[in-house]
């Protein structure tokens, strides 16, 4: 059931991806590739889940974990609410919590480094960073009211993210008690997409 609900997603995303770049008059502006990236980032997700991956199991695609998706997210999020019409330099600062996490999951493979409670530790700061950011995105859409809708798709991926990561600190067993970390988001992803495609019909007609 799960690998149906995957690929549905995946579709899904695959879709509306093919539907946003024929709109090319919006593909000048940061919103519509951070757009772009956030959908990309979702299918990334259900494609390659460690516990459910679909192309090889038992195995770690943590360069399209959840961080990627928040950190698109927060800055899609960012620029819908700043309006900006070009992107600032500046913001790809935002993008380094990503980049240590990656990091650090990558350090955490080599045999010196398993079990290392430091880098738990360190892994798991900077994971509740990323919380930060979905909790700002949250504030940040209620602050100036626009694209609400997202809120349909953050609001419980930031509880789904909050769970795991409860559940990791105390069990220090990656998704032991909860699922949702994987049927959750596969959910939410065909939530979000079917979303996206009703804002673009709307806004198309």
């Amino acid at each position: 059931m799960l690998t149906v609900i995957q690929i549905i997603a995946i579709l899904q995303g695959l879709f509306l991806g093919y539907v946003l770049f024929k709109k090319k008059h919006e593909q000048h502006t940061p919103v519509y590739w951070l757009f772009i990236g956030s959908i990309l980032s979702v299918v990334l997700f259900s494609l390659g889940d460690d516990d459910y991956n679909l192309i090889q199991s038992n195995t770690r695609w943590f360069f399209f974990h959840e961080p990627l998706m928040i950190t698109f997210l927060f800055l899609l999020v960012r620029y819908i609410n700043s309006g900006r019409k070009t992107f600032r330099n500046l913001d790809v600062l935002f993008s380094l919590p990503y980049l240590l996490y990656v990091t650090l999951e990558i350090i955490s493979t080599l045999d010196n480094f398993q079990g290392n409670m430091m880098l738990a530790s360190a892994n798991t700061l900077v994971e509740c960073s990323f919380l930060g950011l979905l909790c700002y995105s949250i504030y940040d859409i209620f602050k100036h009211q626009k694209e609400n809708w997202l809120l349909l798709f953050i609001f419980p991926f930031t509880v789904i993210f909050a769970l795991d990561q409860v559940t990791i600190v105390f069990s220090r067993l990656h998704g032991s008690i909860f699922v949702l970390d994987s049927y959750g988001i596969f959910l939410l992803a065909i939530l979000l997409f079917l979303l996206c495609h009703l804002q673009i019909n709307y806004r198309s007609s």
